[in-house]
């Protein structure tokens, strides 16, 4: 008997679900950062309270994309701040509505 494997195919986050997790982690502990993403802050002079600006009241540039290697959504926000185009790559944990800085540029 050959076992047979079910592919389930997950759900689409979408971009209002995404901004909404993202805003609501701002500023609480379920916002983290990669150490990539602090590296990131300190080679690009880029201040953390740029990055949390642009979380805040940015946009994504794409609806969330499922990333299986880290079993988690990834969106870019972006936003000019201070005249200053600021990126964000976030991972977004849709079951725990964590979130994590991955890199900002």
């Amino acid at each position: 008997m050959t076992a047979q494997v079910l592919q389930f195919r997950r759900a689409p986050l979408s971009r209002e679900d995404a901004i909404a997790i993202v805003r609501a982690a701002v500023g609480t502990e379920r916002l983290g950062w990669t150490d990539h993403a602090l590296q990131a802050l300190e080679d690009r002079s880029i201040s953390s309270r740029l990055v949390l600006r642009t979380l805040a009241d940015g946009v994504p540039r794409h609806d969330p994309v499922w990333k299986e290697a880290f079993s988690d959504w990834a969106c870019v926000f972006h936003r000019v701040c201070s005249g200053r185009p600021v990126k964000a790559i976030v991972g977004i944990d849709e079951g725990r509505q964590d979130v994590s800085v991955i890199t900002v540029y």
